[in-house]
């Protein structure tokens, strides 16, 4: 089992199936009487998506449904300023409404949240406080690469050593997702 160097060699590295609420951006969305699903998903990613990521304004792209049947979902992209690329998927709901999640993106707010939950589970596994002021993972939304992996870093309340730390989110477009949160062998 792999521990952290610290003078009372306490912190466990590893905290698996962690149950971390809202990291994404999401929002039920009417359709109203224009444009249809596409055009209500598209102004809200340009629109209070782009608010909610905090990255600057975004540039939406939608597929077009398969249908306009309840349960048929299609992808949006939502491209910052600088061409990285927010996934979204787009679900038509009942009640001329499409619910729009975020797959690859962990928000500022959704930051917090990640923090909290990573040293929860980190504390749980040692045993002692490690204090949430310890652990960061940045103040920028996150785009997530295709491994839906975060890096953040952990200081040794203790010695002041910091660990890097890899905080993989299960499924981001889910509000209750499982994350896994692994710290490094040894301090930077």
């Amino acid at each position: 089992m792999h521990r952290l160097a610290t003078t009372s060699s306490r912190l466990l590295i590893l905290a698996l199936g962690v149950v971390v609420a809202g990291v994404g951006c999401s929002a039920e969305v009417s359709i109203g009487t224009g444009g249809g699903p596409v055009a209500a998903a598209e102004e809200f990613i340009e629109g209070s998506g782009a608010e909610e990521a905090g990255l600057g304004p975004l540039e939406a792209a939608c597929n077009e449904p398969s249908g306009t049947d309840v349960g048929i979902d299609f992808l949006c992209t939502g491209t910052t300023e600088d061409g990285r690329e927010i996934e979204f998927v787009t679900t038509i709901d009942e009640g001329d409404t499409v619910s729009v999640n975020s797959v690859n993106l962990v928000t500022p707010a959704g930051l917090d949240n990640l923090e909290a939950s990573s040293v929860a589970a980190l504390e749980a596994q040692v045993g002692e406080p490690l204090g949430v002021e310890n652990f960061d993972c940045g103040s920028e939304a996150i785009i997530l690469e295709p491994d839906n992996v975060a890096a953040c870093v952990l200081t040794d309340p203790v010695n002041g050593d910091v660990y890097d730390v890899e905080v993989t989110i299960d499924d981001p477009s889910d509000p209750n997702t499982n994350i896994d949160v692994l710290v490094a062998d040894t301090p930077r």
